[in-house]
């Protein structure tokens, strides 16, 4: 294993006689191409008045450190990856607008991944058998990238992270999300689970809709905390599997939107706090075929909402879903719903609401 230092400012990563030297500000040389098994460093001398490096090939290294004393506000650009056999810290002071994928190899524990909250609009990729890597500060691959764990153990506990995340093989991985706050995941791809163990406990999942068709929630019929449904766009937030849930809840920009959940799935909730508002109902419906889904609430108690259009939804347990009085029932619409109560829920009153717009239920 060997040190590498980028010289020589803006230049692209491949061409070693400009820009890599074996010393912090020494002289390039043909053959310091870094190598799987090298670090690489990024430092105050490693830029003057040029300020961007490019991947201009597949590159390789061992840990990747930016130094927050690099000069100017360097660029990452590429659109080709990087493959990193260990750890990686950015600057403070950088911009990561380059599209290549990032792929962690490491086999071995104790990696670390320090972005100082840089948006990075770069997927991560972690792939090394027996590998780990623990994520220690926010970390923003922005909207529509995506986090894929294929082998190895990844750790975000208590992290905010943007960005999607998917783990889909039957490699054995472990993905460890405590006190996680995911924020605007446009992907969540947990289709086939096999040998992944996971903990999302206390953790909040921002699912959003940002597309004109669908964007869906792909379970993976594992158990989450809590799921936030939000949408800036006119599509539909769908879930699949049969999830289990403590709350899933409709955001602000819910109104006049639809919650889909795949035919034939069961989602089980703890609480549930879906409500349109008047003139703009969400509609809770199945998708792929007009056959029914489930809602199963768990832990006592009742589930209230209002302002929803309801059809082919299936809730139990009895006296359990009520749809409050401003609710739209369309459970006899194709295949038939049951179990929804339109009304409040016992205990509950009608008011006018302050301005008069319509009935809205209260409960004591």
């Amino acid at each position: 294993m060997a040190n590498r230092y980028w010289v020589g400012g803006t230049g692209n990563w491949s061409d070693d006689t400009n820009h890599w030297s074996t010393t912090s500000g020494g002289a390039a040389a043909l053959g310091n191409l870094p190598t799987a098994a090298d670090d690489v460093f990024f430092d105050a001398n490693s830029f003057n008045n040029s300020y961007s490096m490019t991947v201009d090939a597949l590159a390789y290294c061992k840990n990747m450190t930016w130094s927050n004393l690099v000069l100017g506000t360097p660029a990452w650009w590429g659109t080709f990856g990087v493959e990193i056999y260990g750890s990686l810290t950015l600057a403070s002071i950088m911009t990561v607008p380059g599209t290549g994928t990032l792929t962690f190899k490491s086999t071995t524990t104790g990696n670390t991944i320090t972005t100082l909250g840089r948006t990075q609009n770069k997927p991560y990729t972690f792939d090394g058998v027996g590998g780990e890597w623990t994520i220690t500060d926010t970390f923003n691959i922005g909207v529509g990238r995506n986090i894929t764990v294929t082998n190895g153990s990844l750790i975000m506990d208590g992290r905010s992270v943007t960005g999607g995340l998917s783990s889909n093989n039957a490699n054995v991985r472990n993905i460890s999300a405590i006190g996680t706050t995911f924020v605007s995941c446009v992907i969540w791809d947990f289709t086939n689970p096999a040998n992944l163990t996971y903990d999302f406990t206390n953790s909040t999942i921002t699912f959003l809709c940002n597309v004109t068709s669908y964007r869906t929630f792909l379970g993976g019929g594992l158990t989450y905390n809590n799921l936030v449904l939000t949408n800036t766009s006119t599509g539909s937030n769908r879930i699949s599997g049969s999830n289990t849930f403590n709350d899933i809840t409709a955001s602000t920009g819910m109104p006049g939107k639809t919650i889909s959940f795949a035919t034939g799935t069961t989602q089980t909730v703890t609480s549930f706090t879906v409500s349109g508002t008047a003139g703009n109902e969400i509609t809770i419906t199945s998708y792929t075929t007009t056959a029914t889904h489930a809602l199963i609430k768990a832990g006592g108690g009742v589930i209230s909402c209002d302002y929803l259009n309801i059809q082919h939804s299936v809730a139990t347990p009895a006296n359990t879903w009520y749809a409050g009085v401003n609710s739209t029932n369309n459970q006899a619409v194709a295949t038939a719903g049951s179990g929804w109560i339109f009304t409040v829920p016992p205990g509950g009153t009608v008011i006018k609401d302050i301005i008069g717009r319509g009935i809205v239920p209260f409960k004591r």
